[in-house]
């Protein structure tokens, strides 16, 4: 996988987190104003779909890639970042799926996660110490 490409994969995922806060956010605060809240989900919504699916796309990319690199560079320290960054992202978005009684601590554990996640794709992008990891 190209940096380039891992670099439009964490920024089609931090797009896509800050729309799910947009819409907990107006979900859970903007009771008093029907309005705004009504504009927050739609504005978040409209965007949400699409941009689901280009990360989507671009994520079974990058497991492609990590699949096909991993019995070769598992002795790479920086590709534990790799996993690690898979870890958060797929445990903040099982939070979501499989969601318990409390719909705001699952809300906020999504963020929490997913938020891990893309601060590990910045030190992945980063830290170049190792250009092994970007060959395919």
């Amino acid at each position: 996988m190209k940096r380039k490409t891992f670099i439009i994969l964490t920024s089609l995922h931090a797009v896509f987190v800050a729309f799910a806060f947009l819409v907990y956010f107006a979900q859970y605060n903007l009771n008093d104003g029907i309005m705004a809240e009504s504009v927050a989900r739609i504005y978040a919504m409209s965007l949400f779909i699409p941009n689901i699916i280009g990360m989507a796309v671009l994520y079974l990319i990058y497991v492609a890639w990590l699949w096909k690199s991993f019995p070769k560079r598992w002795k790479i320290k920086e590709f534990n970042l790799h996993i690690s960054y898979n870890i958060f992202f797929l445990s903040g978005l099982s939070l979501e799926l499989f969601q318990v009684k409390s719909a705001p601590l699952s809300d906020s554990l999504f963020i929490v996660a997913e938020l891990a996640a893309i601060f590990l794709a910045f030190v992945i992008i980063f830290n170049n110490k190792n250009k092994k990891v970007w060959k395919c």
